[in-house]
This record gives C-alpha cells, sequence and structure tokens, in this order.
C-alpha cells in the first residue's frame, strides 16, 4: 500500500510543472530546477527532490526523444535514486549515471530506474553535492542534469522527514 502511493507520488512530481492538490502530494519548495515534496505523516511520511533531466544529443539516427525525470527521494534516513524513463526509453534494460569521474551503473524495469550494486546511495549523493552537471547515458542517448540546487533542496527535505 505504501509503495503503491510512492509510485502515484512520483507520477506525480516528475511532471514538476502542473498544480497538485494537498490531498495527493505537497511541493515544499524548489531550488533551481529541483522541486522538493512531501507526502504522508508520521512514520509513514515519504520526503524527496526531483528534477528533469535534458536531451544532451540526439542518438544515431536522429530520432526525437523525450526528456527522462530523475527522480531522487529520501524517506525516513534511507536514500532512494530512481529514474522515471518515459516515451521512447521505456522499454531500456540498462544505462549509466557520471558524475564528475564517477559512473554509476542502472537497472531498468517497467520504465523505472535504479543504481546497480548494493550501498551506492550515499557515494551517489555525495558525488551529486559536489558536482555541477550530471550525465544520463541510456543505450546511444545522452542526457543532462543540473544539479545546481540540489543541495539545498536535500536540506529542506531532509528537514522535513526528520
Amino acid at each position: 500500500m505504501q509503495l503503491r502511493r510512492l509510485f502515484q507520488g512520483l507520477a506525480l512530481a516528475a511532471c514538476l510543472v502542473f498544480p497538485v492538490s494537498a490531498q495527493e502530494v505537497d511541493r515544499i519548495g524548489a531550488h533551481a530546477g529541483w522541486g522538493v515534496f512531501e507526502d504522508g505523516v508520521g512514520a509513514d511520511r515519504l520526503c524527496w527532490v526531483a528534477a528533469s533531466a535534458e536531451l544532451g544529443a540526439l542518438p544515431l539516427g536522429g530520432d526525437e526523444i523525450p526528456p527522462a525525470k530523475i527522480l531522487v527521494l529520501f524517506t525516513s534516513g534511507k536514500d532512494e535514486v530512481s529514474l522515471e524513463l518515459r516515451g521512447g526509453l521505456s522499454g531500456a534494460k540498462a544505462g549509466e549515471f557520471s558524475i564528475g569521474d564517477t559512473v554509476f551503473p542502472l537497472f531498468f524495469q517497467d520504465g523505472w530506474g535504479w543504481l546497480s550494486g548494493r550501498n551506492k546511495e550515499q557515494a551517489f549523493k555525495a558525488a551529486m553535492q559536489s558536482h555541477k552537471t550530471a550525465y544520463i547515458r541510456i543505450g546511444e542517448t545522452g542526457y543532462s542534469l543540473s544539479l545546481t540546487g540540489f543541495s539545498p533542496a536535500l536540506r529542506d527535505a531532509e528537514d522535513a522527514c526528520t
């Protein structure tokens, strides 16, 4: 039940540009391109930050690719990094998320992506806080993600859920 509500909230937050009713998900802040969201109360409270990636380069063949949505979730002291893929990318199986010199392998299922391997979230969060741009590669398609505003948005999300 809580997982279903989380994914409903994520789908709403991913749009970032629509009005959301207080009964569904509350947008509690924004820093540069990063929105700060919360849902629920007490032990069921979920807090996360979210931003959209920009298409960095067209794939071979020049097909038009829609933007990917990048969602970084923080709940009850446990960090979880997720990507939502839309459009033609929803069938992707693997990719990579590069921040500085560090590459984080990704795996995908049903239009959602996560970091591959265990205990990568803290290193991912530290890299996000210390760089200005991240890059996502899925097949032949590259996306860039501005990290400007990520650190203050993260602080707001962590403060809201502690």
